[in-house]
């Protein structure tokens, strides 16, 4: 359980003791087998709610007020009379479908090698250096929607120079189901890594793992 608190403890706008409580009533029902829920998760109460259950890998940043949200705006559940409720709909982005790992036992080096883009009306790829990366992943518009013309501005031209150079490319967040748009149909997906369901967060953290070093302690 991962917690924390908007305010020191002695303030008392503080979420801290409702985000402590929340994650003992959590692991407090699952020793007595009222769920069995095991894993890694985030506990936090925003202003005016419920205590919310994230699954940690699906936790967004913060934002300007201090709130947390998971990447779908579901949260895995909430913690109601010291009793957790699971969301109904949070099976629809309870699991990214990418192949996961396990890290126990392990020693891990991040890589310092991977690049992060956010896609922009106007965004000049030329101008990324791309020299020593392993890979960069770039966030797409909406759901795999980038600018796909112009000399400076197309994705398409800035992946094929990453692959000329051996840089893989990802993109994110893109739905493993549903409309696809045009311009996502004129990506080289012979080029292109699309990581499924997914925010930014959980995005850079798996190439993290995945590109940097992991062995047995």
């Amino acid at each position: 359980m991962i917690t924390a608190a908007d305010y020191v403890l002695s303030d008392r706008r503080s979420n801290g003791i409702d985000n402590f409580c929340g994650c003992v009533d959590f692991i407090g029902e699952f020793s007595k087998g009222k769920h069995s829920y095991a894993g890694v998760y985030a506990v936090w109460k925003n202003r005016g709610d419920y205590v919310r259950v994230h699954r940690a890998a699906r936790l967004e940043q913060a934002d300007f007020n201090d709130e947390f949200r998971s990447f779908g705006g579901e949260c895995f559940g909430t913690i109601r009379s010291g009793r957790f409720v699971k969301n109904k709909t949070a099976s629809d982005f309870a699991e990214s479908g990418q192949p996961g790992m396990s890290l126990l036992g392990k020693r891990i080096t991040l890589s310092r090698k991977i690049l992060l883009l956010k896609s922009y009306a106007g965004a000049d790829f030329d101008c990324v250096s791309i020299q020593d990366k392993d890979a960069v992943i770039v966030q797409t518009y909406h759901s795999g929607t980038v600018c796909t013309v112009g000399d400076n501005t197309s994705f398409v031209k800035f992946a094929k120079r990453c692959s000329e150079h051996n840089v893989d490319v990802y993109v994110f967040p893109i739905r493993d189901r549903g409309y696809i748009y045009r311009s996502s149909k004129e990506i080289p997906w012979d080029i292109v890594k699309p990581l499924f369901n997914v925010g930014e967060c959980e995005a850079y953290a798996r190439l993290l793992l995945k590109y940097g070093e992991i062995r047995r302690s």
